[in-house]
């Protein structure tokens, strides 16, 4: 992040969105939290005021309990969160399992954060709707709960970059894909560069058997396939 541009409101909901966003890919519930912080020197008071709201505020909301750290001073900003999770015995959502002939999905629009980031530097405020994506996003924990009461075959989130986390997934599963470009659902104003390889949309990229109904606001963007290969299908 760029303190020049990053408020420190945004910086503890943004911390705190990223693990949760992990919890959210496996299907599960957050439960508790550890956070260890390092202040610089120029975290200020109010600095330090700012960043606790913004972390405490996403966690209250999803209820989910700090529990223990370490607080220390340095030269550089870091903060390291954890959040502890639960899920039921053998239904945690994976990486692998994905097979030949499922469907392949994503949550939500793509390439917002990336758009957003440029936008903040261009000095555009979280009005923006980019800009607001880039520095609140929403950990989607509703949706993969209910993706594992729904089948998938496998999840992950979006974190950084579809073209880079697809990979991921058929690696983990040993399969391929076949994705149609002029499906990837953009959001406002992104290129096509930036939704498939700009991060930190934090969205939830899965794989439901053929035939099985999808869940609302989800858009169905490509075919896992036989062998190793991933391609893009589209408009030149």
């Amino acid at each position: 992040f760029e303190p020049d541009c990053h408020p420190a409101w945004a910086l503890g909901h943004k911390g705190r969105a990223r693990v949760l966003s992990d919890i959210a890919a496996m299907g599960g519930r957050p439960l508790y939290a550890l956070l260890s912080l390092c202040l610089p020197p120029w975290a200020s008071r109010n600095w330090q005021k700012q960043f606790f709201q913004g972390l405490f505020r996403l966690a209250e909301r999803w209820a989910v309990t700090l529990i223990g750290g370490d607080l220390a001073a340095g030269e550089r900003l870091a903060a390291d969160i954890v959040v502890l999770g639960t899920a039921r015995r053998g239904q945690a959502l994976r990486r692998r399992g994905a097979g030949a002939g499922d469907i392949l999905y994503v949550s939500g629009c793509l390439g917002g954060s990336t758009l957003g980031l440029e936008r903040l530097r261009q000095g555009r405020g979280p009005r923006d709707p980019a800009v607001h994506r880039h520095l609140y996003p929403e950990p989607q924990l509703d949706l993969g709960r209910r993706l594992v009461r729904l089948g998938a075959t496998a999840a992950m989130d979006l974190s950084d970059g579809l073209s880079i986390d697809l990979h991921r997934l058929t690696r983990e599963s040993g399969v391929g894909a076949e994705v149609r470009a002029d499906a990837l659902p953009l959001f406002p104003g992104a290129s096509l560069d930036q939704v498939l390889h700009g991060g930190e949309d934090y969205e939830l990229l899965f794989t439901l058997p053929r035939g099985r109904r999808p869940p609302s606001g989800v858009s169905e963007i490509g075919t896992i396939t036989p062998g190793k290969h991933l391609t893009l299908v589209g408009p030149d």
